[in-house]
């Protein structure tokens, strides 16, 4: 088994399905939605140097329907922002999103 075997079968690689409780929006991150996290937007704001004001893990990540696009500096950060959603998945760690549609804050689903 190669290296690249052993990492994707160490990784949770199964789709991140979201259903909102209020107004039922369905989103599958990655597929037909976008995530947004302030905590990721926050980590890139100071890697350039610039400051952030508040804490950003108080935050809920916006989900939204939405296609990636080809840039590949924008699928790079929406695919490092899912793997670090499905690494809080696998440790069980409690995060909020808010619906784009209707603004519903609600947990992730584990």
């Amino acid at each position: 088994m190669g290296l690249l075997d052993r990492l994707f079968k160490s990784e949770d690689m199964s789709d991140i399905i979201l259903n909102c409780r209020k107004c039922k929006a369905r989103y599958v991150l990655g597929e037909d939605a976008v995530v947004a996290s302030m905590r990721q937007v926050s980590a890139d704001v100071l890697a350039s140097g610039g400051r952030v004001v508040g804490d950003p893990s108080s935050s809920p990540d916006l989900v939204d329907h939405g296609v990636l696009t080809s840039n590949p500096t924008f699928r790079a950060m929406h695919d490092a922002q899912l793997r670090l959603l499905k690494k809080a998945r696998a440790k069980g760690v409690k995060l909020a999103w808010r619906c784009a549609k209707c603004e519903e804050v609600q947990e992730y689903p584990w």
